[in-house]
């Protein structure tokens, strides 16, 4: 898919959700997993800071951007995400 296609899809997703946040945020959230198996970290880090924005209590989101961020070398920042994640959902074994 190219750059132009996947920048139309993803405004087409965001704009069939705006009224439910958690589906925007899982969106953007996907959006962000995908930018970073481009080994684009810091954008990916963004992106999931941009759903945790709009739904805090997203675990998974703040799983994935302590991954970013350890890839980035900020350690003490990854494990505050860690520790989010876990605070927010501690039975989930992929946290």
């Amino acid at each position: 898919m190219s750059s132009d296609k996947f920048a139309s899809a993803f405004s087409t997703s965001l704009a069939n959700c705006t009224n439910d946040t958690f589906a925007l945020s899982d969106a953007i959230s996907n959006r962000a997993k995908t930018v970073a198996t481009l080994c684009d970290y810091t954008e990916a880090v963004d992106s999931f800071d941009k759903a945790i924005a709009i739904n805090p209590n997203y675990a998974e989101a703040w799983y994935q951007r302590g991954v970013g961020l350890h890839i980035l070398g900020h350690d003490s920042d990854a494990v505050s995400s860690y520790d989010k994640a876990i605070a927010i959902n501690p039975k989930d074994a992929n946290v």
